[in-house]
């Protein structure tokens, strides 16, 4: 029986592969954030590398998730590691020449664990991201994406923290290399 399933799985990814309906690739991703406190500005940086696999189920539609980890750094208590996973759905609506320009709907949770000590928080994110793909050959892609509207929830111990609605042009781009087989 697990022979029947292991050819049977094996020879769904064989079909799906000569097709070009998968693909296999990432992102870079950084952010900058500045805010004020009662007392100062802080600036918080943000660096996530982000692997990620996708299907297209046509032209026009994908589906794909990814799994990040980075890194924090910034003033006061802000420094941590993060890891997360965002399954998305993504949609082509207009192709020129060798370029595609998508929208992507994702939801994302995000683990970020503090060095000082703080806890370790937990978000969840609806995401609505722009982007384009500049098609270089029959395989690979370079891709690039701006994150403009974000709603997030923040936790710490199963406390919720604070809800946030961003809207923003500059909220963080991400740049990224996809091979289609």
């Amino acid at each position: 029986m697990k022979k029947k399933i292991f050819m049977a799985c094996l020879l769904l990814a064989c079909t799906l592969c000569a097709k070009a309906q998968m693909y296999l690739g990432g992102t870079l991703s950084v952010n900058t954030q500045s805010f004020r406190t009662s007392d100062n500005t802080e600036t918080v940086n943000t660096f996530t590398f982000e692997p990620e696999v996708g299907y297209n189920i046509s032209k026009a539609w994908a589906v794909g998730m990814s799994l990040g980890v980075g890194t924090t750094t910034g003033s006061s208590n802000t420094d941590a590691t993060i890891w997360g996973i965002t399954p998305y759905v993504r949609w082509t609506f207009a192709r020129v020449k060798i370029v595609d320009f998508f929208a992507t709907a994702a939801y994302s949770y995000l683990n970020t664990h503090y060095e000082q000590g703080t806890g370790t928080m937990h978000t969840h994110s609806g995401i609505l991201s722009p982007g384009l793909l500049v098609n270089l050959s029959d395989h690979w892609q370079l891709a690039g994406m701006m994150h403009l509207f974000r709603y997030s929830s923040y936790t710490i111990r199963g406390e919720n923290l604070y809800d946030e609605l961003d809207f923003s042009i500059n909220n963080g781009v991400s740049l990224g290399v996809y091979y289609k087989f």
